[in-house]
């Protein structure tokens, strides 16, 4: 044998052998597309491994979407998921078509490791268990942790239901190799639950490119048209505003299914002519929404895990109001990058705006100082330690 060949026998030899920089990932979503921060953080991610080498793979849930969530898909395999109704439930128990397709994946993938991203509402958990690769699982929804979380109000069934799916997903969930909390404020919460193998790595966002605050009086609102979220106690808070700075605009960039309330409200406070609402569509119509913005406001009323848009925010160097909820605190620094509210009423984001509307000088401080702190959350350093995690499983 020539040199030439046993040079192409050993290249072939070492071409065949399963290479330990690249990984293979699979990852289980309730929903082929984005309809949330978990979502978004699931596409930043894939595209982000996928850029360093990594072969990646998704399944997740095809389930019938609004005309304002028809976005691109993200699945390489999907399975029937109930949006609505019983049904729902039911899933979250057991979905024969979840555990056949994740099976499927796995045959035809071979995964390294199965990331389990926000698969709660329609994967059936108790099919995961006979999986082999290493498991790990991300607590974007606190009610993996906590059920009180999202409230105990409801109908008494329904109630018991909740007892029961928990404490059964725990059991199951207990099980897995690692739980990825995005926060202390999750860990805590997961710890006191029972999950001992749960590290904090917090989510990576993609950054916008900072510029000056613009001097306009505009006020900015991202997210789900939904009670949880606060949008309804912005809009008394903005009414309260508008008092004091006749001359400020609030646009509220998202959707969801309190949509008709939200438009009730705008009426009721005879808003109209200064709240504009616009579907968000894609990241450039976004940046475009952080450049033009004075203030961000995050006015959730219930605990957060993480919430991106208060880093995308920061990183466009606006200041961001936050009420002070979960794990929307960690990170940053009152009165220095961001402004956290005492408390989740109408009056207290009122006052916060208002203090920022009639200080310039104080918007670019803490636009400045947002955007240096928003770079500690960025996808690069996020990815890092997620491989590292990763890595650390497979040794």
């Amino acid at each position: 044998m020539t040199r030439v060949d046993q040079r192409k026998k050993e290249s072939k030899t070492e071409a065949s052998k399963p290479n330990p920089t690249k990984l293979r990932i699979l990852f289980v979503n309730d929903t082929n597309h984005i309809e949330g921060g978990a979502q978004i953080y699931l596409e930043n991610t894939m595209v982000g491994l996928r850029a360093k080498g990594h072969a990646v793979y998704l399944v997740a849930g095809a389930q019938e979407q609004s005309a304002q969530e028809r976005r691109a898909p993200l699945a390489n395999k999907t399975f029937t998921a109930s949006r609505d109704g019983y049904a729902r439930y039911l899933d979250r128990i057991y979905n024969r078509a979840a555990i056949t397709a994740i099976k499927e994946a796995t045959g035809e993938f071979k995964p390294d490791i199965i990331h389990l991203n926000y698969a709660a509402d329609s994967v059936s958990l108790a099919g995961m268990r006979m999986l082999k690769a290493p498991r790990v699982v991300s607590f974007h929804d606190l009610v993996l942790v906590d059920e009180s979380a999202y409230g105990t109000a409801g109908h008494p069934l329904y109630r018991l239901y909740i007892a029961l799916w928990t404490a059964t997903t725990r059991s199951i969930l207990r099980q897995y190799d690692l739980a990825i909390a995005p926060s202390l404020f999750v860990q805590r919460m997961a710890q006191a639950k029972g999950y001992r193998n749960c590290d904090v790595i917090p989510n990576g966002a993609m950054l916008e490119k900072a510029s000056l605050v613009p001097r306009r009086k505009e006020i900015l609102y991202v997210g789900k048209f939904i009670a949880s979220k606060g949008v309804l106690t912005l809009l008394e808070a903005f009414a309260q505003v508008r008092k004091a700075h006749p001359g400020a605009h609030l646009s509220l960039v998202g959707d969801g299914p309190e949509r008709a309330l939200v438009l009730a409200t705008i009426k009721r406070l005879k808003l109209s002519d200064f709240v504009t609402i616009h579907v968000h569509a894609n990241r450039a119509d976004l940046s475009k929404r952080y450049a033009a913005a004075r203030i961000i406001v995050v006015p959730s009323v219930i605990p957060e895990s993480f919430n991106l848009v208060r880093i995308e925010a920061m990183s466009a160097g606006r200041p961001v109001v936050l009420t002070p909820v979960g794990g929307m605190r960690e990170g940053v620094h009152d009165g220095e990058d961001v402004i956290v509210l005492p408390d989740t009423t109408a009056r207290s984001i009122a006052s916060a705006v208002n203090k920022l509307l009639s200080d310039t000088a104080l918007c670019a401080r803490i636009g400045a100082n947002a955007a240096r702190t928003a770079a500690n959350f960025s996808m690069k350093e996020h990815l890092t330690r997620l491989e590292a995690k990763y890595r650390e499983l497979l040794s």
